[in-house]
């Protein structure tokens, strides 16, 4: 869905966990987060690749990344639920190439199918854990389906991954 691959800017990237992959499709690859303590670990690790670039940024105050850049494609993973919203789309319409793409991803709570004693353990245990959440995970746990995004989407993608234990 992202015709052009020049440069491609992860917000919140933490550990760089989505965009190492994400930069072998692109030229340009940058992952910014405001955490200087979560930024340092991809600086280190991913430090011989030269088309890997990893600083401290504000996902509302995109413009500042790098000046004068547009991005191909702005991805989020596991982080959209902690920025303000208005202000994150605001500051991304600011950098985005009039083809660019918005690419935000999700993850759920983990789900083994047919064990039932194994989803009640999960589900009693979340219960417990979810009152004490700083953030509302609430779009999250529905898919992004409660959200209404303020741009046309192109398709929204469901990844499981199933895998037999023995």
């Amino acid at each position: 869905y992202c015709n052009n691959k020049d440069i491609v800017l992860d917000v919140a990237t933490g550990t760089g966990i989505l965009l190492f992959p994400l930069s072998k499709y692109f030229n340009k690859s940058i992952g910014i987060d405001i955490s200087e303590t979560q930024i340092s670990i991809p600086k280190e690790k991913y430090k011989d690749y030269n088309n890997l670039e990893f600083k401290i940024g504000d996902a509302h105050k995109l413009e500042e990344v790098k000046k004068d850049t547009k991005y191909d494609a702005i991805c989020v993973a596991q982080a959209f639920h902690w920025f303000d919203d208005k202000l994150f789309f605001e500051s991304a319409k600011k950098v985005l190439k009039e083809t660019g793409i918005i690419a935000l991803a999700g993850y759920n709570m983990l789900r083994i199918l047919n064990n039932k004693e194994f989803e009640k353990l999960v589900n009693d245990w979340y219960s417990l854990i979810k009152p004490h959440f700083e953030f509302d995970r609430t779009i999250l746990e529905k898919e992004y389906q409660s959200y209404t995004f303020p741009f046309d989407l192109i398709k929204k993608f469901n990844f499981v991954k199933k895998q037999e234990v023995k």
